[in-house]
């Protein structure tokens, strides 16, 4: 389907595989951390290292948190005032602080890498961060309490950059030994569920710090792939592209099935290796993807997308993937609908490709209703000639 997350031009492969994959951050630039120390390997703060100390150049709003005790669990969050994730994932976190404040779990909120966005004349970055935290459109969404972390950065560098954490939102937290028990994005749709966990005594911190170590692999594998793919893509080697999507979808197929329909579908657009781009999307249709829906959509409609025509679209190809996505997904799914009855139009079948757009429409959204409505009066069109 055209809507559809999976299906990006080549040229934005790396922005479709972390956007489309995790919580929007914001990256720190490398102006934030001129001169600070590198920490050495032994050093790098984890899930299950004992939390850094709290040192702020000044808390701004609520309490002054001087240390961590034994009585109480934390959420340690950084964030700055520039940072439009930041300022989307405030009022989740004021919602939770409300949610917990009766059970021993304090919310703190860091503001850090201020400099990143050059002071106005005659300010300062922590009076920005006051006028941000107190007066602000966001102020009264802000109820938890909030510090500055300072001009030099010492959270930063003994918090995020130890952590090796390079984008914000980022939030810690840590429990009642002072241990971290989690890393993440404040939007992740584990973090509450975590807290909830650790305020209760019920959260399984070894097994937490097995699953981050293996994520971290796992991130560091992928990195070097996307890597690899990306250099391709812009070589213009169509084989090593599509050697490195396949070894990143075979990481986690459900996390980067996407970069396949990329892959395949700038080969397809390159004119080049296109019975090795075919070969390549049935390998994958077989292997890593067979059960991913989404996966297999986006093949198929990278071979039917009207707004990108291909020379030559194996129609046949195209409507095999959708088949299979929508009985993955058991005909329930509006945009996997869509693109099997574009399918089913483009190969001139188009009593089924009206039929199947109809229940698409049936079953849209809101917001895709239009779009899909749009499509199924062009079938109709099409019919009444």
């Amino acid at each position: 389907m055209k809507r559809s997350s999976l299906i990006l031009k080549a040229t934005g492969l790396l922005a479709f595989v972390l956007a489309g994959t995790f919580p929007a951050t914001v990256l720190a630039q490398d102006s934030a951390e001129k001169g600070a120390p590198k920490a050495k390997s032994e050093e790098v703060l984890k899930v299950g290292s004992l939390a850094p100390r709290l040192k702020v150049e000044k808390w701004v709003k609520g309490d002054a948190i001087e240390k961590f005790d034994s009585n109480n669990v934390y959420v340690v969050e950084f964030w700055a005032t520039w940072c439009p994730p930041c300022k989307k994932s405030i009022p989740h976190l004021s919602e939770m602080a409300q949610k917990f404040k009766d059970k021993n779990v304090k919310f703190i909120g860091v503001s850090v890498w201020e400099q990143n966005q050059p002071a106005k004349k005659g300010e300062t970055y922590l009076a920005r961060v006051d006028e941000f935290a107190n007066k602000g459109p966001l102020s009264s969404k802000m109820t938890y309490n909030v510090a500055y972390d300072g001009d030099e950065g010492e959270m930063a560098k003994t918090w995020m950059r130890a952590s090796k954490s390079n984008g914000i939102p980022t939030a810690f937290v840590v429990d009642k030994t002072q241990h971290i028990v989690w890393i993440g994005h404040p939007l992740d749709e584990a973090f509450e569920g975590v807290v909830e966990q650790v305020a209760s005594g019920k959260y399984d911190t070894k097994a937490a710090a097995d699953k981050a170590t293996q994520a971290a692999e796992l991130e560091a594998k992928s990195k070097k792939l996307i890597g690899d793919l990306q250099s391709a893509m812009q070589g213009g080697d169509n084989a090593g592209a599509m050697k490195a999507a396949e070894e990143l979808i075979a990481l986690d197929g459900e996390k980067f099935g996407g970069a396949g329909a990329a892959v395949f579908g700038a080969v397809l657009q390159s004119g080049k290796d296109t019975a090795e781009a075919y070969a390549f999307a049935d390998k994958l249709a077989a292997g890593a993807l067979k059960d991913n829906a989404e996966g297999l959509n986006a093949l198929a409609w990278t071979i039917v997308d009207p707004q990108n025509p291909v020379t030559n679209p194996n129609v046949d190809v195209a409507i095999k993937f959708a088949d299979r996505a929508v009985e993955i997904s058991k005909g329930k799914e509006a945009g996997i609908l869509d693109t099997q009855s574009r399918a089913y139009f483009v190969k001139g079948d188009v009593a089924k490709a009206i039929s199947i757009q109809e229940k698409a429409v049936e079953l849209a959204p809101a917001e895709l209703k239009a779009d899909l409505t749009k499509s199924l009066e062009e079938y109709k069109a099409k019919a009444a000639k």
